[in-house]
This record gives structure tokens, C-alpha cells and sequence, in this order.
């Protein structure tokens, strides 16, 4: 029987909405077309007239317990963001929010995979779901897209494990409405490294600083959004996986290519 991703239920799985249900309630009734793409690179499609796709990897507690309430503190300021790409200014308070239900997305997607086990340690899950901080080395960057979208998808990239310092990176891909986000969390293959090495963070090429603000950790006590230019479908794609070629820079510091 599958374990709750946050804590030791292993009863009772429920379904978790990959988008929150008030955000299905704001967008209304329309023909969702959803389309799940495999591992392997097969895929599922369907459509439903509700914004009602869910993953069983939580338990009931949880579910409707702390990760409800987290989540229902994001509406106030997100809701225009994703309806009306409303210009907004995310204070210290809502970027520490929107942070951890990007992380607390981003472990629902990432045991969404039953083909391998979980990237995020149990002592990292369930020490989020106590205090709602997220780990070491978990990075966010938000955009924005014209038309609106939904993409809720994880993946995970690694470089040659014969390089010195090498590492292995999970990223996660979210967008509803006009709203996009990306997070990536890097973990040293080596336990050494991962005891002796410098922090792992990467740095986006300055390419895509006009789409995609940094966020995650914080550099300062507020972000503007959207950013100067919103990305298209096409450069929305390249933006999902862009960190599949991965080099360490100067100061060992990880580039995207």
C-alpha cells in the first residue's frame, strides 16, 4: 500500500487536486483537455467539463488538513494573476506562500512517478508538512503566458556521474491561467560531495531573464509580476526543459545550457 508523500498514512489515499479546487472554481466550467505523457513517452489524453485532474499519493488528513489551508492563503493575490494577468506585487509574506505550494506541488508531482522512488528525502517531506519550510537548495522562478494553459509535470535531469561534482537535478513545471512557475531542487550523486561541496544552485542563462523572474530563494522583500515579456507556447516548451545540458560554472556554481 502507497505511503502519504507528507506524512506516514498509508490508508485512505486520496485524490489531490494537481490544481487547486478553487482554482477550478474560478475558471469555471469549460472542455478541459488533459493530456498525461508517460515516462517512456506514451500518452493519455481525455477531457472533462471541470478542472478536476487529481493524484493519489496523499492521505486524507493531510489533504484536507494543512495543505487546504496553505493553499487557500494563495487566492487573495493569485486569483488575478491567473484570471487577468493583473500586475501585482508579491510581498515578503506571499512569496514565502507561493514557495511552498510550489514545493508542496512539486513532491505531488515528483511520487506521481511509480517508476522510481521519491527525489526528496522523508525527513525533507515531512519536516515541510510541520513547518512549512522548504529544504536547502529548492529554487523557484516565475513568467507568465499570454493565452491561458495548464502544465503540471515533473522530470528529472543528471550529468555524467564520472564527473567531479557531479549531480542530478528535479525539476517541476506549473502553469494555470495566465500564471507560470518552475522550480528545481540539485542533489550531488556523491553522499562526500554532499557533505563537503558548496550548496547546490543553479543559474539560468541570462537569456531568459525578460521571461522568467527568479523568486525562490528570495532577493528581497518583494517581487513585480508579470515580467517584461510573456512567454509563447513554443518558448514555454524550450523554458520545460531547459535544464536537460548541465555544466558546473565558475565557483562550481551549476549553469544551464
Amino acid at each position: 500500500m502507497r505511503v502519504c508523500a507528507f506524512c506516514s498514512q498509508s490508508a485512505n489515499l486520496t485524490g489531490e487536486h494537481l490544481w487547486s479546487a478553487w482554482i477550478g472554481e474560478l475558471l469555471g466550467s469549460r472542455v478541459y483537455k488533459f493530456t498525461r505523457t508517460e515516462l517512456d513517452g506514451t500518452k493519455r489524453r481525455w477531457q472533462n467539463d471541470e478542472l478536476n485532474a487529481r493524484a493519489k499519493v496523499v492521505c486524507e488528513h493531510c489533504n484536507s488538513g494543512w495543505m487546504s489551508d496553505l493553499e487557500s492563503r494563495t487566492k487573495p493575490f493569485l486569483k488575478d494573476m491567473i484570471l487577468h494577468c493583473k500586475e501585482t506585487t508579491l510581498t515578503a509574506g506571499e512569496i514565502a506562500l507561493l514557495t511552498a505550494v510550489m514545493f508542496k506541488n512539486t513532491v505531488v508531482a515528483d511520487h506521481m512517478h511509480d517508476r522510481r522512488g521519491p527525489f526528496f528525502s522523508l525527513h525533507e517531506r515531512h519536516g515541510f508538512r510541520r513547518t512549512l519550510l522548504v529544504p536547502l537548495g529548492f529554487q523557484v522562478w516565475i513568467g507568465s503566458i499570454p493565452d491561458q494553459h495548464g502544465i503540471f509535470s515533473s522530470m528529472d535531469h543528471e550529468m555524467d556521474r564520472t564527473v567531479p561534482l557531479s549531480f542530478h537535478l528535479n525539476a517541476f513545471n506549473y502553469a494555470v491561467g495566465h500564471f507560470a512557475a518552475q522550480s528545481v531542487t540539485s542533489r550531488y550523486f556523491r553522499r562526500n560531495d554532499r557533505r563537503h561541496a558548496p550548496q547546490l544552485y543553479v543559474t539560468q542563462d541570462s537569456a531568459w531573464d525578460q521571461v522568467s523572474i527568479p523568486f525562490w530563494p528570495s532577493i528581497g522583500n518583494s517581487v513585480k509580476w508579470p515580467p517584461s515579456a510573456h512567454m509563447g507556447r513554443d518558448v514555454f516548451d524550450k523554458f520545460f526543459y531547459r535544464w536537460k545540458r548541465l555544466t558546473i560554472g565558475p565557483g562550481l556554481r551549476p549553469f544551464m545550457m
